[in-house]
């Protein structure tokens, strides 16, 4: 019999080679099977399918429908001639209802039509590791099913070629023979008079009855010839040629009674059968009605007076390795599902509620049963316990631990209160068979709901996750990931990592970054890798900046891939640039400020004290114009510190307009503002553009006297304006740093006006440059850029 975690051999059949081998390549690495593998047989021809079928041990078959010799429901039909129960996937690319109605009158377990894009191997391979674990469910009942129906004593099983491939502990204790003295032993070797031979080869050739009776002898392990009863059977066990024969041998004592507990345990059988499909079919949100079903059903036939489950899904799932599982406590241990007659009391909520619950868990730990037939039996350190079930009315109790994944998932009790009641050694098997599913089935709800919990945890982080196998192709991503790429998920499923830099959306460094990266976590240098990678993709904010950090998949002597985690950091690295600008603007403001303001605090405090020696009240008017530089040197460094290089709410602003406002607060003396022709309209922070303003006239009348003449005027090769005047100029050797803060040749000037304007530009986006105006004096220039002129024209739309 196959093990249920033993390697899934998959034969797929389509005629085209390429196809075959990225079915093989996706089913092959499919983890969603937990630790059950595949192995993918491909084959091109329904005549190779047949050979592969007879010469080795196939667990599904997945075939094409259209194919050059025949098609797929042929190939199906001859299958299921040979091999009535084995798993059957028509997995097509022309099908259609029709096809599917034909599929499945002729027997496939299932139906799927190819698509585009890798979400659908996924689908497939669920579908393999479903029919296939389905498929192994149903063989072993079948087998335990099989080997006890209509049996009475003890039980054993031959094989094809008549050689003993099964045998009970009944039948070891009633021959005489060691189990593994008898295992491979051919029938004809312990058959005294060549009766059983005869049997056989009649049961074998008869086409009427599968079933035969009779009377032989043996000999026993001691040689000596003893007399017995024998009922043999022919069976065809699923995936295996030629019938095997079940048989039994007893004697005829008390044969009335025997055939009563034969038709009891043929009904649990089937109960159990029924319930393996019913609960290995339930999806996830109906697992507790088809447990509680479960429940009722085996306690009204067992003459139970209550089943309970006690689930640990909250204990860690460390597991063990088959003899222990240690990390479970009583607290852990809460009952989950019940069903009990009318008028029979609950079970206990949690384990904890009873001390002497803790020899009862001692046996779960150790994956062992429990069958209590009298509770006088019960050891000392269970008399709690025993206190509990009898205040309960309860007289007998069995209960099975329930494994998953080699850990303890729980326990099944069913509870009798009927004193007369015994629990035989088969009811316990059984049950215990049952517990093998129930357990199964809460394992496989556990992971259901990890997979849940975990594919809404990456789709709902902000950040970007991805996985890349080990050719760097995409296999899964969240949404936030394909969005930062301008995409939806499935357009960038199986697209290389790299492609990205070829299509220009990642920056060409990343790849030599990915590969370093990768080569150093397997060397155990680092056990991550973190980088940045700058990405530009169509439809989205501009170039984005994203910190990426990737792990390696779990992995044994190969790379299996990455795992990773792209967060988009642009706006930190923005904010981070500011405080930097910031930081160095302060300390800027710091150094000037401690010189620029003491040198009007020492003219106000100088004049004010030889107002006071002299009595000369003309001193003040000094001391007054060294207050007002002080005024406006404060109002400068405020300006700077407070907004720096920000602008607010941007409009459409008239350039010929604002100039006239902005000159209108300035104190002009006799100086003089031209306005020229062709001044357009612009896009800006209409308070910051006319602060702008005013400090470039400000600049002019204190460097060039109270009657300059200043002119302001459209650029000629550029979108922008110019302001100039005919003051003496600025030197050319002098023109990089007039912008510096505390800059200044005059004794009326702060020094940061020139400052405020650099900033004001160059936050909306814009450049400045000072040149020579025509009549010798300074010509300040502001180019809005095409850059710009785009973004203004897109905010107006």
């Amino acid at each position: 019999m196959v093990r249920p975690d033993a390697p899934i051999r998959v034969l797929h059949v389509d005629d085209q080679p390429a196809l075959g081998e990225l079915v093989k390549t996706h089913l092959e690495r499919y983890e969603g099977g937990g630790d059950v593998d595949v192995e993918v047989i491909s084959v091109t021809t329904a005549c190779e399918a047949r050979d592969r079928l007879d010469g080795s041990r196939i667990d599904c078959v997945v075939s094409d429908y259209e194919m050059p010799e025949t098609d797929g429901l042929k190939l199906l039909e001859a299958v299921r001639c040979q091999y009535p129960d084995l798993p059957f996937i028509l997995f097509t690319g022309k099908g259609s209802e029709e096809v599917a109605r034909d599929a499945f009158r002729v027997g496939a377990t299932d139906y799927m039509q190819k698509e585009t894009g890798t979400d659908q191997y996924a689908v497939l391979a669920n579908r393999v590791h479903n029919a296939v674990a389905q498929y192994r469910a149903e063989t072993a009942s079948e087998r335990y099913g099989a080997a006890i129906e209509a049996l009475e004593n003890a039980v054993y099983v031959l094989d094809g070629e008549r050689r003993f491939t099964s045998v009970d502990e009944l039948f070891v204790e009633t021959t005489g023979y060691d189990r593994e003295t008898i295992l491979g032993t051919h029938v004809g070797e312990i058959d005294a008079d060549g009766t059983m031979v005869d049997h056989l080869e009649l049961l074998t050739d008869s086409a009427e009855s599968d079933t035969v009776q009779f009377d032989a002898e043996i000999r026993d392990g001691d040689g000596e010839r003893r007399h017995y009863c024998y009922h043999l059977t022919t069976h065809q066990f699923a995936g295996e040629s030629p019938r095997s024969v079940v048989g039994t041998l007893s004697d005829r004592t008390d044969h009335d009674g025997r055939r009563a507990d034969r038709r009891y345990y043929d009904g649990l059988t089937d109960l159990v059968i029924d319930t393996s499909t019913t609960l290995m079919g339930a999806e996830t949100d109906e697992v507790d009605t088809k447990l509680r079903w479960t429940l009722q059903s085996v306690a009204e036939y067992v003459g139970a007076g209550r089943a309970t489950i006690y689930s640990t899904e909250s204990a860690p799932a460390l597991g063990g390795d088959g003899g222990d599982d240690a990390s479970v406590t009583l607290a852990d241990v809460e009952k989950s599902h019940e069903w009990r007659r009318s008028g029979v009391a609950p079970g206990d909520e949690t384990a904890a509620d009873c001390p002497g619950a803790e020899w009862w868990l001692d046996q779960f730990r150790r994956f062992e049963n429990v069958r209590i037939e009298r509770l006088s039996a019960m050891p000392p350190a269970a008399d709690s316990l025993r206190e509990r079930y009898e205040r309960q009315g309860v007289s007998s109790v069995v209960a099975v631990p329930l494994v998953g994944d080699w850990s303890l998932r729980g326990v099944l009790e069913f509870a009798s209160h009927d004193t007369e009641r015994s629990w035989s050694d088969r009811e316990v098997r059984l049950l215990r068979t049952l517990g093998d599913l129930v357990g199964h089935t809460l394992e496989r709800r556990r992971r259901d709901r990890e997979m849940a919990r975990y594919e809404t945890l990456v789709e709902t982080v902000p950040d970007g996750v991805f996985l890349l196998d080990e050719a760097g192709r995409m296999t899964q991503v969240n949404e936030a990931f394909a969005a930062s790429l301008g995409a939806e998920v499935d357009d960038v499923l199986g697209d290389p990592f790299l492609d990205l830099v070829d299509e220009g959306l990642v920056a060409s460094g990343i790849a030599e970054e990915y590969v370093e990266g990768v080569d150093a976590m397997l060397s155990g240098d680092r056990e991550k890798n973190v980088f940045e990678v700058e990405i530009d993709a169509p439809d989205t904010d501009g170039r984005r900046t994203y910190e990426a950090h990737t792990r390696l998949l779990p992995h044994d002597d190969s790379f299996r891939g990455i795992a990773g985690i792209a967060r988009d950091v642009t706006d930190e690295l923005d904010q981070r640039a500011r405080l930097r600008r910031q930081n160095e603007r302060l300390d800027e403001f710091a150094s000037v400020v401690s010189h620029d303001l003491r040198n009007p605090l020492n003219v106000a405090q100088g004049f004010l004290e030889m107002a006071r020696e002299t009595g000369d009240d003309s001193y003040l008017s000094r001391v007054e114009e060294a207050l007002g530089r002080i005024d406006h040197l404060a109002d400068d460094v405020l300006s700077l510190a407070r907004r720096g290089q920000t602008i607010g709410e941007t409009s459409q602003i008239d350039l010929g307009r604002s100039v006239t406002r902005a000159w209108e607060t300035v104190e002009s003396h006799d100086a003089t503002v031209e306005v020229a022709d062709g001044l357009e309209t612009v896009v800006a922070d209409g308070t910051r553009f006319s602060e702008a303003l005013q400090n470039l006239f400000r600049n002019a009348v204190e460097h060039g006297g109270h009657d300059v003449a200043v002119t302001v005027g459209p650029l000629a090769a550029d979108r922008g304006f110019y302001v100039a005047d005919d003051g003496p100029g600025i030197p050319p050797d002098r023109r990089t740093t007039v912008f510096d803060h505390g800059h200044t040749t005059s004794n009326a000037g702060t020094g940061f006006g020139l400052a405020i304007v650099r900033d004001i530009v160059e936050a909306h986006g814009w450049e400045i440059t000072v040149v020579a105006s025509e009549t010798g004096g300074a010509r300040f220039e502001i180019r809005f850029g095409r850059s710009d002129a785009d973004r203004q024209t897109a905010e107006l739309e």
